[in-house]
């Protein structure tokens, strides 16, 4: 029985609080094959990338070192935004 609450908690973790729609769509997107979570309103994508507002590739930014994923990040992100409709 106390898988429920928790799969709960963690559904409740993927929803950003303060974000618009279009962050929202844009982490939901993501999340679906890399993982992510929020840190305020910013998307964190495999504890290596931050996502800021305006949710750009652009905006994307690493941990030294990790530029393999950020330009991974940045191809998914810039991909997701056209399918969105959104302007890259």
């Amino acid at each position: 029985m106390l898988a429920f609450p928790v799969q709960a908690e963690a559904d409740l973790a993927k929803v950003g609080v303060g974000v618009t729609k279009e962050a929202q769509s844009i982490f939901d997107a993501l999340s679906k094959t890399l993982p992510c979570v929020w840190q305020g309103r910013t998307i964190l994508v495999m504890d290596v990338v931050t996502v800021p507002p305006p949710y750009t590739p652009s905006s994307c930014a690493a941990k030294a070192g990790e530029t393999g994923a950020l330009e991974r990040i940045k191809r998914v992100l810039t991909a997701e935004r056209q399918r969105l409709g959104l302007a890259v």
